[in-house]
């Protein structure tokens, strides 16, 4: 799959009131995407988790609910590690506080919402000191999770 950056612009975008159906296929993978909330898993990822689960849903399926449910604003997209795809997961509530950014692990592609008063001040001095305001709600920041650092750690030793 090739990567769209223009959903990835859309992050931002208030969820659209357009009239959807609501199929059984659809409401199978958000409530996969709502059980894995802490994961961002990769469209053949859940094609893959839903058939070990006997869900009846087709790779193209999953692929177009995504596609519609990012252009609807309900998911973040995310790169995947290889550039060569997606990962998803739902917009929470969280995403919408004004102390919040993404943290994304480089290795197992975890993304971790931070909610932090450091992230305001951090905000702050960009644009108090640098003349640079950043949109918390695009911002992703790369690096290890605490479990693959660890691993990265032991592995050193």
């Amino acid at each position: 799959m090739k990567l769209d950056f223009k959903l990835l612009l859309r992050m931002d975008r208030p969820v659209n009131k357009i009239k959807d159906y609501k199929t059984r296929q659809r409401e199978t993978i958000l409530n996969f995407l709502r059980e894995n909330d802490a994961e961002s898993p990769s469209a053949n990822e859940i094609y893959n988790a839903l058939c070990a689960a006997g869900e009846q849903v087709g790779r193209t399926t999953v692929y177009r609910a995504l596609e519609k449910m990012a252009e609807r604003g309900e998911l973040l997209v995310f790169p995947a590690e290889d550039k060569n795809g997606a990962r998803y997961q739902l917009r929470s509530a969280a995403c919408a506080q004004q102390d919040h950014i993404h943290l994304k692990c480089g290795s197992c592609g975890r993304v971790i919402h931070l909610d932090c008063t450091l992230v305001s001040e951090f905000s702050g001095h960009l644009l108090k000191s640098h003349g640079f305001a950043i949109d918390r709600s695009k911002t992703v920041i790369y690096g290890l999770c605490a479990e693959c650092a660890g691993k990265v750690k032991a592995h050193e030793q």
